[in-house]
């Protein structure tokens, strides 16, 4: 694998005998025993500042990431083991239904996760993004589909589009998050659910606006189309695939 970028080591369908997920995917009464598995490393270091490059441990740079992919149900795993190891995870966990928000616990919590949850509504129409992330050709209420034959989304600040448009697909999440580091804990776990949120408004924005790339594709469409983009990331040096 390479020092930079993304590092693909894995990605490959996945079943009973096969990259098993522990504990099992489940969601919605359903169990999920299908589907496609990769393994990649984010080598963060090219990223960042030269101070933390500096200052940063060996290894802290470097975050695995797992993920089951079991449509309409995934399931995603960050952590750091060449230094945090223990001490630190994300995981989040999707579902995606055909309705307006309003399934209680779809995805099966039980206990203090369940007790202790907070519900953070995400409006891709309307919720605030930053100068930064703004980019008219990934605003909604701008850019509609052709193909789909679905206009922009409304700019109705009230929120009600929700519950009026059609069709319509809500994305549940769980993202639970583990960072146990004295005197940083709490910080650094609000931290990274507040990315988290603005990943999520973010990428399911772009999702939308990008419907006429994919609109109509079959999943072995979609796999193919994996393959080419890795390969073409491979050629120019962003990604390094190990099979």
């Amino acid at each position: 694998g390479g020092g930079e970028g993304v590092e693909v080591l894995i990605n490959q369908p996945f079943d009973t005998l096969n990259y098993v997920p522990s504990p099992k995917l489940y969601a919605n009464g359903r169990n999920f025993v299908t589907g496609q598995f990769t393994h990649k490393i984010y080598h963060l270091v090219e990223k960042a500042p030269s101070f933390v490059k500096l200052m940063a441990p060996k290894g802290s740079m470097k975050i695995h990431e797992l993920s089951w992919n079991a449509y309409p149900y995934s399931r995603t795993i960050l952590t750091n083991p060449d230094y945090m190891k223990d001490k630190f995870y994300v995981i989040i966990e999707s579902y995606h239904a055909a309705d307006r928000g309003n399934a209680h616990n779809i995805l099966g919590l039980e206990g203090r996760d369940l007790s202790h949850r907070q519900i953070v509504l995400i409006d891709i129409a309307n919720d605030k993004v930053s100068n930064g992330d703004y980019n008219p050709e990934w605003d909604p209420c701008l850019v509609g589909s052709e193909r789909a034959k679905r206009p922009p989304l409304p700019n109705d600040k009230t929120g009600d589009w929700m519950n009026e448009i059609h069709p319509v697909m809500c994305c549940y999440k769980v993202v639970k998050v583990w960072f146990k580091w004295f005197g940083l804990q709490k910080r650094m776990e609000n931290f990274i659910l507040s990315q988290e949120r603005r990943l999520f408004l973010n990428f399911h924005r772009q999702v939308v606006c990008w419907q006429d790339h994919y609109y109509g594709m079959t999943l072995q469409d979609i796999r193919r189309l994996e393959e080419e983009v890795s390969k073409e990331l491979e050629k120019v040096g962003d990604v390094h695939l190990v099979f």
